[in-house]
């Protein structure tokens, strides 16, 4: 809202309780709900992508790199014969039930199990890269890691997570730092870090749960670039984020990157508040829809 103001947009609140506001300027007009689902979304896009078994035949169909897909316990075993393996919901959002590095048919066959509808899939080793598509091209992109503290030599590591969870906080009122027990091991939260070291909290690249932005845009491959056009083509749709494992941006991605997602309402805020470098989102966005 405060970007439309800055841009002499008229804004209007259809609906308070779904945060459902449209947005007005000389002829144009656009509909936002929740800040991330826009009108140019329709539902049948929007179940495409919720689904990660159909977003990866997707990529597959546009030659985009991908993970492969087992779908039985045959296909479990042959891959597990080459690493491990990644168990998650087909529909899931935000890192929920997800499994990492399964190394055995009976742990992969318990992580199905215990969900509705699962994906399995070869673990792949890299940073996650989210990438902010915006009429075609690349508007902004960066690095998210798992939650992690720097050890100062004095305070406990509780007192180092409660100091993360107050600045992640101060971006979303929402968010938790989330600790994983077996992420640290033998490590307690009573226990000094020393300075430097790094103690990480979990494994899971969420901003809601405590994950760290660091700003890729200006040394992302041009690659990149590529796969966002045939994504906005193919899906006749403007904005979206695009979820991507590797090991470097600003290598070629065609030499080990692959797309795991794509996400149709895509948050912003890892964009607002990232290192390194910011972006005006609401900005970029109001632009395109009115100008």
């Amino acid at each position: 809202m405060a970007a439309a103001a800055a841009l002499g947009a008229e804004t209007e609140v259809l609906d308070a309780l779904s945060d459902r506001v449209a947005y007005r300027r000389a002829t144009r007009a656009v509909e936002v709900v929740g800040g991330t689902w826009f009108s140019c979304l329709d539902s049948s896009t929007a179940a495409l992508l919720d689904d990660k078994r159909a977003t990866k035949a997707l990529f597959r169909r546009l030659r985009v790199p991908t993970l492969a897909d087992a779908e039985t316990e045959a296909d479990w075993d042959v891959l597990l014969a080459s690493g491990p393996l990644v168990v998650k919901p087909r529909t899931g959002t935000g890192g929920e039930g997800v499994s990492l590095n399964l190394t055995s048919s009976r742990a992969v066959r318990e992580a199905v199990a215990a969900l509705d509808d699962a994906v399995v899939e070869p673990f792949h080793d890299g940073a996650d890269l989210r990438i902010h598509a915006l009429g075609g091209r690349v508007l902004a992109a960066c690095r998210r890691d798992p939650a992690f503290v720097l050890g100062d030599g004095e305070r406990a590591l509780a007192a180092l997570v409660e100091a993360l969870e107050a600045h992640t906080q101060k971006h979303n009122p929402a968010n938790r730092v989330f600790v994983d027990p077996d992420v640290l091991g033998p490590v307690s939260m009573d226990d000094v870090p020393a300075l430097g070291v790094r103690v990480p909290l979990n494994r899971l690249c969420n901003m809601a749960l405590g994950a760290i932005a660091t700003d890729v845009s200006d040394a992302l491959h041009p690659a990149f670039a590529s796969w966002v056009e045939r994504l906005t083509e193919a899906l006749d749709l403007p904005v979206f984020g695009l979820d991507v494992l590797t090991n470097d941006p600003a290598a070629d991605p065609e030499g080990g990157a692959v797309a795991l997602e794509i996400n149709a309402r895509p948050d912003w805020l890892h964009h607002t508040f990232s290192e390194g470098r910011t972006h005006d989102i609401a900005t970029a966005l109001l632009r395109h829809f009115l100008d």
